[in-house]
């Protein structure tokens, strides 16, 4: 699947988020907190609704048994690179070119050594993190979702990770909770609003609405939209729950635009303001198709610390080409 037709893939994702779409709710509960599990490149066949409790145990399970995670992989690849660049290390090897019978050669041949020395020292996190990317990929990725004023959490619960956003502040952090690192960026940047999103989102649409069913406990109203566009179509069906969520974001922190005026679309309003407990988006283009799915489950109203949406103390802060390098 090319660059392109992932990008429209992910933007169909988000196509139940138009302004064609109902209104939100004026009252919104304080906190709202739920699990979510989501694949990309799958079959909706394979993960039907009503699966979400016994996929998460099989995601706990991997994860408990070290299946699954890159945190400790990450935290040896970061110490193997510290090594590297260590002044001490540098400075002795320097100094081997001072002892006589060592000579510049000696020095060259010490230092290679030690490189291959490094490199082979980070197979082992290298493959370990491969390993758990690929079992991630056939089991779903968890993350643990908090919203609370606007604000919104998101922990990437195997890998240790966490994106908060703070719309108000214009403030996003990234945090790697195994590295205790962060950065930040605006929260109230664009978002998607190139033009060949713009042109998905608007296409004509209908949606039918599909009855209801009962998952993880809260029942849901199930819409199924249908995007018609010149060259491709998409299928959104979501099962919306009566829990009502901040305006949508992408899972990068992005806010997802809502404007689509003129849009033509016939069927029922489907409410952008409430958590989908299951969704899969399936597009095609020509020959080629995909699809994404998403599960949540665990939902529940709370009222959570604030400090969960600061940096934590202690944690230094970091570029994000340091992270992403690392």
């Amino acid at each position: 699947m090319n660059s392109l037709f992932k990008a429209g893939l992910a933007a169909a994702a988000a196509a139940a988020l138009l302004g064609l779409f109902a209104v939100r709710a004026d009252a919104e509960p304080s906190g709202l907190e739920y699990d979510e599990i989501r694949w990309i490149s799958a079959d909706p066949a394979s993960h039907p609704p009503g699966g979400f409790q016994s996929d998460l145990a099989a995601i706990k399970t991997a994860l408990l048994n070290g299946e699954l995670g890159a945190a400790e992989a990450r935290k040896r690849v970061a110490e193997i690179f510290k090594a590297a660049a260590d002044p001490k290390i540098r400075l002795e090897m320097s100094a081997l070119g001072r002892i006589p019978g060592i000579g510049i050669l000696g020095v060259l041949i010490a230092s290679r050594a030690f490189e291959v020395k490094l490199r082979s020292e980070l197979i082992s996190p290298l493959q370990a993190q491969k390993k758990a990317f690929d079992l991630e990929q056939q089991l779903g990725k968890w993350y643990h979702v908090t919203y609370f004023k606007g604000w919104t959490r998101r922990e990437d619960v195997s890998n240790q990770t966490v994106l908060i956003v703070k719309p108000d502040q214009d403030k996003r952090i990234y945090l790697d909770l195994a590295l205790k690192t962060y950065y930040t960026s605006s929260a109230n940047g664009p978002g998607l609003s190139n033009a060949s999103t713009r042109a998905l989102l608007c296409s004509p649409s209908t949606t039918i609405n599909r009855g209801a069913q009962v998952l993880d406990a809260v029942s849901t109203d199930i819409f199924e939209t249908t995007f018609t566009g010149s060259s491709y179509s998409v299928v959104l069906t979501r099962y919306e729950s009566p829990f009502t969520e901040p305006p949508k974001r992408d899972f990068d922190g992005n806010l997802i635009p809502l404007d689509c005026p003129g849009a033509t679309h016939t069927g029922p309003a489907m409410p952008i303001d409430r958590v989908a407990l299951y969704q899969a988006t399936t597009m095609r283009a020509g020959s080629r198709s995909g699809s994404t799915v998403d599960e949540e489950g665990n939902i529940a109203p709370t009222d959570p610390d604030p400090a969960l949406f600061e940096v934590p103390d202690g944690f230094v802060q970091k570029s994000k080409f340091d992270l992403i390098r690392h």
